[in-house]
């Protein structure tokens, strides 16, 4: 038999061996876990933007610890007699995680082992990437609101002309609507949601309908740029082209007389005599204004006053007649139970609508360009008087400059 010495020797050898075979699993697990974290960092999983992707690999690690201390657990508890843990003061199931193999809890690993940030600090401490408050801010992305914002309700048309007192008063919204127009822009509506009214046989002619024909008439220069194209206007052949934003023109008659319109001067030749005069522009480019205050009465002289933006098409004959129908629109169609939208048409690619009515006893019938308020056509007593021959809509469109060599001055 072995004796008392003996047997103290031999348990605290196996218990140092115990130890060592410990320590080796310790550093093997560290290895390992520190490996994956080292691997995933070099993947840049570790510095991954999401939050899930955080979760993700601190899940994992949470993972192998919890497996590793069940394992530990496992070994100690059929390896070692309670005894034996007493004697060698070997840490139990409960301390072994902090104490023996120095891994912290599945409750710490991100913060003490990983040293990866918990999933709210994430984006800020270790991604450096902004969060989506602050991305919107910085890239000044419009959000869905904002994109909204810039279309105005349709104004439903009022029969009844309203009455001001004085013509100052009506001198006032027209300085209103030009410093509206400056601050907030043009006065522009969803097209996208009126336009399939024209297809629908309940609501082609219905108030919506019409108003939204008048809207586009009175202000349909702010929803194109450029235009070229010919057309004929009481018999006369127009030639014309213009871009709106660039502020320039040109614009030929039946080849005998030209309109050039550049730097806010007009110059007006007369190809058959060698003349040319020269008139200035420069007026306010655009006002933002109840379709309901472009025709009204003042009280104190008693007449109507029809408001008329100024014609940023710079055309001498087009620009009115065709691409700005506004006067069309005030003459013809301010009193809405005298025409009716009958049905639609396409002229030149445009989806038009046919109206029909009646004014000074006379018949017309007009086509409306429906994305644009365009007037395509135009007759009376079935008689065409406007037809628009050629359009082209936001393409290139040339600069044309008056060369006066040959020319007098008038």
């Amino acid at each position: 038999m072995m004796s008392s010495d003996e047997m103290t020797e031999r348990v605290i050898n196996k218990l140092n061996e115990h130890r060592k075979k410990v320590s080796r699993r310790n550093e093997i697990v560290r290895k390992i876990t520190f490996g994956i974290v080292d691997n995933e960092k070099k993947k840049g999983m570790g510095y991954m933007n999401t939050k899930s992707g955080i979760l993700a690999l601190t899940a994992s690690m949470a993972l192998i610890i919890t497996a590793t201390v069940s394992v530990f657990s496992l070994n100690m508890g059929k390896n070692i007699t309670p005894e034996h843990t007493e004697m060698t003061d070997i840490p139990t199931t409960d301390e072994s995680t902090e104490e023996m193999t120095d891994i912290p809890t599945t409750d710490e690993s991100t913060e003490k082992m990983t040293d990866i940030p918990t999933t709210d600090e994430s984006t800020e401490e270790m991604t450096d990437v902004s969060t989506t408050e602050e991305f919107t801010e910085e890239t000044s992305v419009p959000t869905e609101d904002e994109v909204t914002q810039q279309f105005r309700e349709l104004e439903l048309h009022e029969d009844s002309k309203r009455v001001y007192d004085t013509f100052d008063e009506v001198h006032e919204i027209i300085q209103k609507a030009q410093q509206e127009y400056e601050t907030n822009g043009a006065w522009l509506i969803d097209r996208e949601k009126y336009m399939p009214y024209f297809s629908d046989s309940e609501m082609i002619n219905s108030l919506e309908s019409k108003s939204y024909i008048y809207h586009m008439m009175l202000n349909s220069v702010d929803y194109f740029n450029t235009a070229k194209g010919t057309m004929i206007y009481e018999g006369m052949g127009i030639e014309f082209q213009t871009n709106i934003a660039e502020k320039y023109a040109y614009e030929k008659e039946n080849n005998c007389y030209s309109y050039y319109y550049y730097d806010e001067k007009l110059y007006h030749v007369s190809d058959d005599n060698r003349t040319y005069y020269i008139s200035f522009g420069g007026q306010k480019s655009g006002f933002s204004m109840s379709n309901n205050d472009r025709l009204v009465t003042a009280s104190d002289d008693g007449y109507d006053v029809a408001i008329q933006r100024h014609d940023m098409t710079n055309l001498v004959i087009a620009g009115n007649s065709c691409l700005l129908p506004q006067s069309m629109a005030m003459s013809r169609l301010s009193m809405f139970d005298a025409w009716d939208i009958v049905s639609t048409e396409n002229i030149l690619g445009f989806d038009c609508a046919v109206i029909e009515g009646t004014h000074a006893d006379n018949s017309f019938r007009m086509w409306i360009d429906i994305a644009h308020g365009i007037l395509m056509k135009y007759a009376e007593n079935d008689e065409v008087k406007i037809e628009t021959t050629s359009l082209e809509l936001d393409g290139e469109v040339e600069k044309k400059v008056f060369d006066a060599t040959g020319y007098t001055e008038k």
